[in-house]
């Protein structure tokens, strides 16, 4: 009952702000509504239900396509992806990643954007080729950002069981404090 009534009051809000003007809503109609279903689907008396948060998805791509040269555009499709990955829309998460990437490879944010390809690739999807191309262009092309040590451990851990790595660890920390006392 309570995902029903969220939904139905973002569909009031929706209406509410397309309801006036000529049809095409500005963009800061646009960022209102999208402000209005964050609010809702994030408030604390709420449960997010995955028909409003796709109500979401929605309004954030439509904003991109809509203002691609605003610069929330990028930002929104990125919430949209983690928004889909949230949701385990995995394939759907990862469109939205290639058309960001395409759209906005300058974006300041396209090393997050790498990493959350590959690790959807990597431990979702289990492509761990695609996994390791995307977690080397961080090194590549992001050679001086923070993610880089992390994109060369994932490369290094593709398609091993986290059990096995949690081993690895546990060995050369055994192997390291032999080394001290020896």
């Amino acid at each position: 009952m309570n995902a029903l009534r969220v939904f139905l009051s973002l569909a009031v809000m929706a209406v509410v702000v397309y309801g006036c003007g000529n049809g095409e809503p500005s963009a800061a109609d646009q960022r209102k509504e999208i402000r209005l279903f964050e609010d809702r689907l994030y408030s604390p008396e709420s449960s997010m239900d995955r028909d409003s948060a796709l109500m979401l998805v929605d309004r954030y791509l439509k904003y991109g396509e809509a203002f691609p040269e605003d610069s929330l555009a990028p930002r929104f499709q990125f919430k949209a992806a983690r928004m889909h990955m949230a949701l385990d829309n995995y394939q759907e998460s990862i469109t939205v990643l290639g058309r960001l990437e395409a759209r906005y490879p300058d974006w300041e944010r396209m090393p997050q954007v790498l990493l959350i390809r590959g690790t959807i690739y990597d431990d979702h999807l289990r492509d761990y080729n695609k996994a390791e191309k995307a977690y080397q262009r961080i090194i590549d092309e992001h050679p001086d950002d923070e993610l880089v040590p992390d994109a060369r451990a994932l490369i290094m851990h593709l398609g091993k069981d986290p059990e096995d790595i949690i081993r690895e660890f546990e060995q050369r920390a055994a192997e390291a404090d032999t080394a001290v006392v020896s």
